[in-house]
């Protein structure tokens, strides 16, 4: 749902590890869509390209925190976990939203892209 060339320019990064465990599922089949960078910028590299983006999607405190900081569009993926949850770790600030698992034992997984979609959309509606 998500991999609309002509709506998105969607940027994958993380690790070179992080990388290679979503090289199966999501690097190697989309790869005429997505750009991957994972373990090949720096963190300045990193906060640089999340300064230059209309909006982030993670499920990673570091650059959810980043983008609520620089003042863009922030959607954080959390579990429903006390010690993980977003109670605890969600980004701040007024463009920073999170979406939760619907139980504390649904993987994150659970969340569906639909849903990631729909809170896209509605940032484009807002005028991203």
């Amino acid at each position: 749902h998500l991999l609309d060339k002509t709506k998105f320019n969607i940027i994958i990064t993380g690790t070179s590890k992080e990388g290679e465990r979503m090289k199966e599922k999501i690097l190697s089949p989309y790869a005429n869509i997505i750009q991957d960078t994972t373990g090949k910028l720096s963190l300045g590299e990193l906060i640089r390209l999340i300064g230059h983006s209309d909006g982030i999607v993670a499920a990673s405190t570091g650059p959810l925190h980043i983008g609520a900081s620089l003042g863009i569009r922030t959607l954080g993926l959390y579990a429903d976990k006390k010690i993980i949850g977003p109670h605890r770790w969600a980004p701040l600030g007024p463009l920073a939203e999170f979406i939760k698992t619907g139980s504390q034992k649904a993987p994150l997984s659970s969340i569906s892209s639909k849903e990631v979609l729909l809170k896209i959309h509605s940032w484009h509606k807002n005028s991203l």
